[in-house]
C-alpha cells in the first residue's frame, strides 16, 4: 500500500491534507477539543483479520484524531517523545507487506 492509498482508506483526499490535519490535531490542547466531537474509543472494533496497514487506515479513519480522543467520559492526549513521530510509525506500517 503506497502512502497514498493509506491517506484515501483513512478518509482523506490527498496525503498533504491528512498531514496538515493530523498537525493540526497534535497541536490541539484538551482544553480546545469538543468532547462530544471526540472519537469514543471504547466504541471503536477493528477487524483484526485485515493486514496491519489496512487495521492502521479503519483506526485513523475511525478515531479522526489519534493524538485526542475519548475512552468513555474521559478525554485522553496523546504525546510521542520518542524517536519515531507518528508519521514514522504510519510509514513502517504501511511499508509492512
Amino acid at each position: 500500500m503506497t502512502i497514498e492509498e493509506f491517506a484515501n482508506q483513512a478518509g482523506y483526499e490527498s496525503v498533504e491534507k491528512m498531514k496538515v490535519q493530523l498537525n493540526e490535531y497534535r497541536s490541539m490542547s484538551v482544553v480546545e477539543a469538543d468532547k462530544e466531537q471526540l472519537a469514543d474509543i471504547s466504541e471503536i472494533r477493528i477487524n483484526h483479520d485485515l493486514p496491519i496497514e489496512n487495521r492502521a487506515a479503519a483506526l485513523l479513519k475511525e478515531i479522526r484524531n489519534p493524538y485526542c480522543f475519548r475512552y468513555n467520559d474521559m478525554v485522553v492526549k496523546v504525546s510521542f517523545t520518542g524517536k519515531r513521530s507518528l508519521d514514522d510509525c504510519v510509514a513502517g506500517c504501511i511499508s509492512l507487506k
